[in-house]
């Protein structure tokens, strides 16, 4: 019994030290990030690009309501229920409903850029080496930015920390599960509905 108490009290300690180094990690990269204006973005994005997206295929596939596809996702960790580590390529818009997560995140622009559209109706622009900490309750949609009526795909390393909560979608009526929204094994995608 002392083992397995010890035993969870070691692992929460390492979980500590863990997140202690990421934000002095994540400080560092900030710092280097402003001095170098995104360098350091295309330098991660580069490395990624050989090291992931060259030697296989995407983790998972998300589309978008109208059936394309809208994200690419490889797991550059293991997922797990701690701390994840997602590359992101982002070949189309987000649903245009704002959506809120199960986990805080953070997110770092490698390549590309996108409007950040919030529930309140307020937007950002997300660019090349911008960083983004987005609480879990945070409600957004991405859109991508267009060229000559092209929508140019943009890249995010994205980090989420341990599922705190469930998350769905901010619909004109109120707020909706994703499994209502959405059906994730049929692709069938329902949206607002009733909540229109």
């Amino acid at each position: 019994m002392f083992d397995l108490i010890f035993g969870l009290i070691g692992f929460a300690w390492s979980l500590l030290w863990l997140a202690l180094y990421l934000l002095g990690a994540y400080a560092l990269l900030a710092v280097y990030a402003k001095i170098f204006h995104g360098n350091i973005a295309r330098m991660v994005f580069h490395y990624l690009n050989k090291w992931v997206v060259d030697r296989r295929d995407p983790d998972l596939n998300i589309s978008h309501i109208n059936g394309g596809l809208y994200l690419r996702r490889w797991y550059v960790l293991p997922r797990n229920g701690f701390f994840n580590i997602y590359l992101h390529n982002f070949v189309g818009d987000d649903h245009p409903v704002a959506h809120d997560h199960p986990w805080w995140s953070l997110s770092y622009a490698l390549k590309g850029e996108m409007i950040e559209y919030q529930a309140d109706g307020d937007f950002n622009f997300i660019k090349e080496g911008d960083w983004r900490f987005r609480s879990a309750t945070y409600a957004h949609y991405l859109a991508l930015l267009s060229e000559d009526g092209v929508k140019q795909p943009a890249w995010t390393l994205f980090m989420t920390g341990p599922r705190l909560r469930r998350w769905g979608f901010h619909c004109p009526k109120g707020w909706m599960w994703w499994g209502d929204y959405m059906d994730v094994e049929t692709g069938v995608i329902h949206g607002c509905g009733e909540l229109s």
